[in-house]
């Protein structure tokens, strides 16, 4: 029996995203994204989403969007983090021989050891800022979750 030949919607819905017709459509909104997410632009496509319903079962490609996993959770309210948003500003400041990063105007002293490093070339400020960029963004995705670390903060 063919899928479009099914009554019920929801088992009719389901049969037509395993047909050809829409394996041509996920192939031509990767193509057109170039495999990348079409809301955050930096992570690639898991899924094709349905911008409107309007067309059901003869979509149009400016009916559907290529999204990252972490894009399709946020569109359908199941996560409150939006990879669109750029990531938190990190600034770094030295102050005497340690070094203190501010995230959102609050500060954490990263202590004399990696300052030092700093100074003398041991490490790279570029690889600092990496760190530090994804660590805020672990905290804020985990304040976000309502999760926070073993030793309370």
């Amino acid at each position: 029996m063919d899928w479009q030949d099914l009554e019920d919607d929801r088992e009719k819905y389901a049969a037509y995203l395993c047909s050809r017709e829409w394996s041509v459509l996920k192939a031509a909104v990767h193509l057109r994204s170039g495999g990348v997410c079409e809301r955050c632009k930096r992570n690639d496509i898991d899924a094709v989403h349905h911008l409107t319903y309007a067309r059901k079962y003869r979509e149009e490609l400016a009916d559907l969007q290529g999204l990252c996993n972490g894009c399709h959770m946020f569109t359908h309210a199941k996560s409150d983090v939006d990879p669109a948003l750029p990531p938190a500003a990190v600034r770094i400041v030295q102050e005497g021989d340690r070094l203190v990063f501010e995230v959102s105007g609050k500060q954490y002293d990263l202590g004399v050891s990696i300052g030092l490093s700093l100074l003398h070339g041991l490490i790279r400020i570029e690889d600092v800022r990496k760190h530090i960029e994804f660590v805020a963004e672990c905290a804020e995705h985990m304040r976000k979750e309502g999760l926070e670390a073993k030793d309370g903060r």
